[in-house]
């Protein structure tokens, strides 16, 4: 028998895995962990003898992002989720995802799941192309999709370092006659302030990753109200989230520029990012 689903990430904290983990044992499905990144394999060895389930990618030093796909190119399931490695989730989240999925009958749906973040329940209509503006595309911070949507779509873009890289490919499934779905009877739990302290720096590539996709996909380009460290600091009251301005720009339904894969050539071993820098 095959694995239902692929959950999927980048990940270098292992002290984050037994609490993203605890709660997929409530599901009926067979499913596999699949994390990508360049710890030492004597730090991982014992979260691979504990989980059957957890399958670890060894790469060098590559982007996140890149180690996103390298993770994917790992994965075995008809389905696959991709998540964060800090993530939890919801009794039966995989079971239900794949009743609805299989609900849709349609190859190119991909499901954008509800979530919690540092204790505020996500209106999923939040999730979209430039905010809360409900007049731009809806998109899928986590997402639960066909495993091969991914091939059949090209991959991801290797332009972008670390985030972002969801969201374009959710354009490009649009742009392809795809549709995102709103899916809120699972939810998915994530605690950046607890687990990772007020900052994180993930953040310090988003600017250069968000420009990407907006000049791939806006009309006019990259045009940012403020600069993104400061929105995202997460000591500001109310949350960050609050401050995030409704942008009225339109955004197109055909990419503006062309979409960049990765090559297979040395994906282990060297970044393909153009760009930014993380360290």
């Amino acid at each position: 028998m095959g694995i239902d689903v692929s959950i999927f990430a980048s990940s270098v904290r292992p002290h984050l895995w037994d609490d993203a983990f605890k709660n997929l044992s409530t599901n009926k499905c067979s499913y596999e962990v699949v994390f990508s990144g360049d710890l030492e394999e004597d730090i991982v060895k014992p979260y691979l003898d504990k989980y059957s389930f957890l399958k670890y990618i060894h790469t060098a030093r590559i982007k996140p992002a890149q180690n996103y796909y390298v993770a994917w190119k790992n994965c075995s399931g008809v389905y696959c989720l991709w998540t964060a490695d800090d993530a939890e989730y919801s009794d039966g989240l995989l079971d239900k995802c794949i009743e609805y999925h299989s609900s849709l009958k349609n190859f190119r749906a991909i499901l954008s799941l509800k979530t919690n973040e540092d204790g505020k329940n996500n209106d999923l209509d939040d999730h979209r192309f430039f905010g809360n503006n409900k007049n731009t595309p809806l998109m899928a911070p986590i997402a639960f999709l066909n495993t091969k949507l991914v091939e059949v779509l090209g991959g991801f873009d290797r332009r972008i370092v670390a985030g972002q890289w969801e969201n374009d490919f959710c354009m490009r499934n649009y742009s392809s006659g795809g549709i995102t779905v709103k899916f809120e009877d699972v939810c998915v739990f994530i605690e950046h302030i607890k687990k990772h302290g007020k900052s994180t720096k993930f953040w310090t590539a988003y600017d250069h990753d968000r420009m990407i996709l907006e000049n791939t996909w806006c009309i006019g380009g990259y045009a940012p109200a403020e600069k993104i460290m400061t929105v995202f600091d997460q000591s500001r009251k109310p949350p960050f989230w609050n401050y995030i301005p409704v942008i009225n720009r339109e955004v197109s339904k055909k990419p503006l520029l062309p979409f960049e894969p990765y090559e297979d050539k040395d994906l282990l071993t060297k970044s393909q990012s153009h760009k930014g820098q993380w360290e």
